[in-house]
């Protein structure tokens, strides 16, 4: 019963979250690109913002991103020991973590959900 309720939430999430982002990125990936193109690119077009803040007691770095090239929208933090950012794939539809060094593709749900923590402890702490 909870393998078929779990199967059920997915498929309602999905219905519920793909036909809302099929031209734009989800919401938190949306205002990261938004808040990106209102600076100026790199040498390479990239839109990289860097904030200083604290997560869990930690003094971190939050990253916030839009790489045009790539169609990659990412929001993350970096520390002195790790990185984790959760990113946003505009052409493939598809999103993933990258941590420390290494990539992995992640669900629809905890994307928008790790990514929406992160984005809401930027804002509370008045860095954007």
């Amino acid at each position: 019963m909870k393998k078929a309720m779990s199967v059920l939430l997915c498929l309602l999430l999905f219905v519920i979250f793909v036909p809302a982002f099929a031209e734009d990125a989800p919401a938190p990936f949306q205002k990261v690109k938004e808040l990106c193109l209102k600076s100026q690119p790199d040498v390479d077009g990239d839109y990289i913002l860097e904030f200083d803040g604290k997560w869990e007691g930690q003094e971190v770095k939050f990253l916030i991103g839009y790489l045009p090239r790539f169609s990659i929208i990412g929001i993350g933090l970096r520390s002195d020991i790790s990185v984790y950012i959760v990113q946003y794939d505009e052409n493939e539809k598809e999103f993933s973590a990258f941590v420390n060094g290494y990539m992995q593709p992640l669900r629809i749900d905890l994307a928008i959900e790790r990514a929406f923590l992160i984005f809401r402890e930027i804002v509370s702490a008045k860095i954007i």
